[in-house]
Order: C-alpha cells, then structure tokens, then sequence
C-alpha cells in the first residue's frame, strides 16, 4: 500500500510525502503504481517548469518521497492531491491520502463517475 500525505508545513509551505508501493498487477503491469508515479511526475514536473528551483525535493526514490513547495504551487499540489484521491477511491486498498490542507470537498470525487461522464459535470458553478 502506497501512504500520500499532503500538509501545510510550519514555514506556510505545503510538503508531501509518500511511503510504499501497490503489488496490484493487471496484465501484468503494475497499474496503480504506474498511475501514482504519473500524478507524482506531472506535479514535478508542472514545478520545475513552472517554478525552476523554488520547490524542495528532500527524497525521490522508489517508494519514498518527500517534497514541497511554498504558496505558488499550491495549485499544483491540490492538482495532485486530487489525482491521488481518485486513484485512491478506484483502488481503496493500493493508496490512502491524508489531506491535512485542504477541505475534502475541494478535492473528492464526489459522485463524479469517470468512466463515463459529461464535461459540463465538471465545470465550476
């Protein structure tokens, strides 16, 4: 099991670490994983684009991460948080998410059925 923590550290920024891995295989391909590990690159990647070198990274190795940023790329890290949940609720027992900085709210699915859904489901009120 893959453990994603997001949470405002005490300097304002915002950190995540993850521990673990999925062993869930389909076709023999370890899809969760290969899922987190997307969301994870996107969002150091959106960083270093974005930011060059105005984000942390403490740790990246297979199956330990620790990162952060300050408020610029908070977006960028609620991006990710809510990549995480979705994968987290197709897959309870592969990867849990503790968001401790944002409302759950702002970053659940809600009843948002992706397989099959409607852009206008999507679009902000």
């Amino acid at each position: 099991m893959v453990l994603a923590e997001f949470k405002r550290l005490d300097s304002g920024n915002i950190g995540l670490v993850m521990k673990g891995h999925s062993s869930m295989k389909m076709r023999g391909q370890f899809i969760v994983c290969a899922g987190i590990s997307a969301v994870f690159y996107t969002l150091v990647g959106y960083l270093a684009n974005t930011f060059g070198t105005k984000f942390k990274i403490f740790k990246i190795k297979s199956g330990d991460v620790d990162i952060e940023c300050d408020g610029l790329g908070s977006e960028a890290f609620r991006m990710a948080c809510i990549g995480l949940l979705q994968l987290s609720e197709l897959y309870p027992g592969e990867i849990k998410v503790i968001n401790k900085v944002w409302d759950s709210k702002l970053c659940a699915l809600s009843d948002l059925n992706i397989f099959n859904f409607n852009v206008e489901e999507l679009a902000y009120e």
